[in-house]
């Protein structure tokens, strides 16, 4: 499977990605889609807080705007946006994540799965 990824693409995932994507052969995939941030942040003594968040979040939906397109178009399903962390969650097959990992303003797509937290209870 790798072979058919272009290398630029396959550098862009994660290990536990790749691993996926070489041992399981998946139909699907659950991906966290990593965008490269915005750096024009306004600021500034007249900028206020609530007006510098909400100029990230547009600049967010800007940059995620290409991206969610491509994702809907071929076929991604569960598609949310986090433009906290700027990452794109969304259900995937192959040929859909490599069509989105292609974008330019992809820069890594991380394996969504499951993690174990492990809490500590102090005695």
């Amino acid at each position: 499977m790798a072979e058919r990824i272009p290398p630029d693409v396959w550098e862009k995932f994660d290990a536990a990605l790749q691993r996926e994507v070489l041992a399981d052969r998946p139909a699907e995939v659950s991906v966290l889609i990593v965008l490269t941030p915005v750096t024009d942040h306004p600021s500034g003594p007249a900028v206020t807080r609530g007006e510098a968040v909400d100029a990230m979040r547009r600049a967010f939906g800007r940059r995620a705007e290409a991206v969610v397109a491509t994702l809907v178009a071929s076929g991604g399903r569960d598609i949310r946006e986090f433009w906290l962390n700027h990452t794109v969650a969304a259900r995937l097959s192959i040929p859909s994540l490599l069509a989105a990992a292609g974008r330019p303003e992809v820069r890594q797509v991380l394996l969504d799965s499951p993690r174990q937290a492990e809490i500590v209870a102090e005695h």
